[in-house]
């Protein structure tokens, strides 16, 4: 027989109020039911369902951890593994010269339920109809000539998130997920070429509601296009417009990780800095648990805190860090609701939710119109960052600016520089705002989002660009 969120809920509670000892415990469950669909060339090579259901036990004791994890949630089982996380916190601490976690910082908990709401049930739309829609997309794109090789990925999950925690806590979340992945190969003028285009949706298939099959299509192929028809330039830095798709994941891979307030304590450039100000006095940063259909969307975290949004930059001031309860006391911050975990095995990390920088006032056209000679930076791939700010990538595709205007696709595959001096050297902000989907690996995996706004950046502080 299932078990419903609920029943678990009162369960976990049961187990709280039957265990004690440490200064400081909780239980939080996850209950997950998903399925996928892969398809490579229009057939269909993986359809797969799952349900998984699982509770991690977590006590702090004399300044350390000890968690333990189980996916027998009967109430013996669950004060067995309370037990074992006591167990391990109080090694912990008598192997430890010194105490880690001095406290937790007071929060405001909630003790409610909420249901992300479902516009449209994947339960409600046929698997047909699903593949019905992947392989149009297919051959939207495959019907072309120089297009060699599509893949289409549909992954959608309902998850229930269960907290209950020793000083009042009491929470169940519900979010119905989707996830869109589109990519293809090929080759033009005897170039390998390359593209993807994600859509994510925490509402239920509403995948189309605002891109059609034609119109994603075209964002694929089109970059495909540009790509192989780019031509090299001179490597180098330009006046530079960093577009939404690459300002959200630099903000996020090279800025965002910086904010962490773990990694502050290990040594982000970030560190000792707040109260400066380090950006333009048009640039706010936020980290926010809810912007519209952004994949990092939640109303409490994994330690039942109600979410709010981390000012990480305030018109250009370093303000505040992304913080569980255990680095808001450290900071002397208020707690910001970043503690998340991938699932029922591991304990929360810090981790962002949507990280973005808020639109400006410009147009486009307007943040152009003035450059003699520069670059439009377009969709990014993969890259790394440091803790220093500094990162390389690679992007989809990047345009000449020519006397006001964008004139030709260049290739720009590699892309270095330093978020901060980025931020520093920004000159204008647009109107214009977009948020990408996505998942973010910091040790564990968890759904977010990142965006912003066009943003111009200075010949001197702009990244390098080049060929290779």
């Amino acid at each position: 027989m299932q078990i419903e969120p609920q029943q678990l809920l009162d369960t976990l509670i049961k187990a709280i109020h039957q265990f004690s000892g440490p200064s400081y415990y909780d239980l939080r469950a996850v209950m997950e039911r998903g399925h996928s669909l892969y398809m490579e060339n229009g057939i269909i090579t993986a359809n797969k369902a799952y349900t998984e259901v699982g509770v991690h036990a977590r006590s702090l004791h004399n300044g350390y951890w000890g968690s333990a994890s189980t996916v027998d949630t009967s109430l013996d089982s669950l004060i067995e593994s309370l037990q074992h996380s006591f167990q391990l916190a109080r090694i912990e601490s008598k192997n430890s010269g010194k105490t880690r976690v001095r406290e937790l910082s007071d929060a405001k908990l909630g003790e409610q339920t909420y249901t992300w709401p479902a516009r449209k049930p994947f339960e409600n739309i046929d698997i047909s109809e699903k593949i019905s829609d992947m392989k149009y997309i297919h051959s939207l794109i495959s019907k072309i000539d120089f297009v060699k090789t599509v893949v289409v990925r549909l992954t959608e999950w309902i998850e229930h998130r269960i907290v209950v925690t020793s000083d009042g806590g009491q929470v169940i979340e519900s979010k119905p997920y989707l996830y869109l992945g589109v990519s293809a190969t090929g080759m033009i003028n005897g170039r390998r070429v390359s593209a993807y285009h994600v859509i994510g949706r925490i509402d239920g298939y509403t995948v189309f509601d605002n891109e059609t099959h034609e119109e994603i299509a075209e964002k694929v192929l089109l970059r495909m296009k540009d790509s192989g028809n780019a031509v090299e330039i001179k490597p180098g830095r330009y006046e530079t417009i960093v577009s939404p798709h690459l300002i959200g994941t630099l903000i996020h891979e090279a800025f965002g990780h910086l904010a962490e307030a773990d990694l502050v304590s290990s040594g982000s450039v970030l560190a000792g800095r707040r109260g400066e100000r380090i950006a333009p006095e048009f640039i706010t940063v936020k980290d926010s648990p809810a912007v519209e259909h952004g994949f990092g969307n939640l109303r409490f975290d994994d330690e039942a805190v109600l979410a709010r949004d981390a000012v990480i930059v305030d018109k250009g001031i370093l303000q505040e860090f992304m913080v569980d309860r255990e680095h808001a006391a450290e900071f002397g911050q208020k707690p910001t609701g970043n503690a998340r975990a991938e699932g029922y095995r591991v304990r929360p990390l810090i981790r962002m939710r949507n990280t973005i920088v808020e639109p400006g006032d410009w147009t486009l056209e307007e943040m152009i119109e003035d450059i003699e000679h520069g670059v439009l930076l377009g969709i990014p791939l993969g890259g790394e960052a440091s803790l220093d700010g500094t990162f390389q990538v690679g992007l989809q595709n990047a345009y000449e600016i020519r006397r006001g205007e964008i004139v030709r696709p260049i290739l720009a595959s590699t892309l270095s520089g330093n978020s901060i001096e980025i931020l520093a050297n920004a000159v204008a902000l647009s109107r214009d705002f977009e948020v990408d989907w996505g998942y973010c690996g910091k040790i564990q995996t968890v759904p977010v989002s990142s965006g912003g706004p066009y943003l111009r950046v200075s010949k001197e502080g702009a990244p390098v660009i080049g060929s290779v």
